[in-house]
């Protein structure tokens, strides 16, 4: 009768033993889940239309040090089919931005001349205080805000490879993009689970707008053809 109540005891320690080890295990899963979680890298799509105001937001963002930030990417898609429309060009746009948010710039050979490349061949790249501050360019350190008229100057000849390189070394990724007309076509980033998105989407008075947009009609034909089309000339 004792060796019976000494084994169910034994079993009763035993079974405890084997829950509080299963919940240890849990707890230390979930910590490491959460671990892995806060090392993924942020990434933020700065949204609106042309003159909106995104240009300034999307820079102060991209003055921390911890932010890799680029200036409409998508500027590239435009000009590579200038004879397309919006609608047409909003896969390849989507496409680019999931790449450039998981720091594939490979996805840049489509829409830019072959051979070797500078990252001077990005658009508005000296906008990035990440590509115009150590280590890409030497000549700015870390921890300063840099002209892009002095960067421009300086760290134009870096390789295009950095590009990625300071993406990869960034705790945040930061897009500011105008051409992208239809949240419809960004859903499948929101969903996409490799991507930590966050979207900051800018509304300014149409009227603002228009005013603004007046005193940049031939900056900016090429891309009112591709929104507009025939449209246009009845304008």
């Amino acid at each position: 009768m004792m060796l019976l109540k000494k084994g169910r005891l034994l079993m009763f320690l035993g079974s405890q033993v084997i829950v509080v080890a299963l919940f240890i295990h849990m707890s230390v899963h979930r910590h490491l889940s959460q671990r892995e979680e806060s090392r993924r890298p942020v990434h933020v799509l700065v949204l609106s239309s042309w003159r909106s105001g995104s240009s300034f937001v999307g820079q102060l963002f991209g003055q921390h040090p911890d932010v890799f930030y680029l200036m409409e990417p998508a500027w590239h898609v435009w000009m590579t089919f200038t004879s397309s429309t919006a609608w047409k060009l909003h896969m390849a746009v989507r496409d680019l931005l999931r790449s450039v948010f998981l720091c594939d710039m490979s996805v840049f050979d489509a829409y830019m001349n072959p051979g070797p490349r500078k990252q001077s061949s990005l658009f508005q790249w000296e906008q990035s205080r990440a590509l115009c501050s150590a280590p890409v360019c030497d000549f700015f350190p870390a921890h300063e805000i840099s002209s892009p008229k002095h960067c421009k100057l300086l760290c134009g000849q870096q390789p295009f490879d950095m590009v990625e390189k300071a993406c990869r070394s960034h705790g945040f990724v930061v897009l500011k993009e105008v051409r992208f007309l239809s949240l419809q076509a960004l859903y499948p980033l929101l969903t996409d689970p490799s991507l930590n998105l966050h979207v900051v989407h800018l509304v300014r008075d149409p009227r603002a707008v228009f005013r603004s947009r007046e005193h940049t009609t031939i900056e900016l034909m090429v891309d009112s053809h591709i929104v507009l089309g025939q449209h246009l000339e009845t304008i």
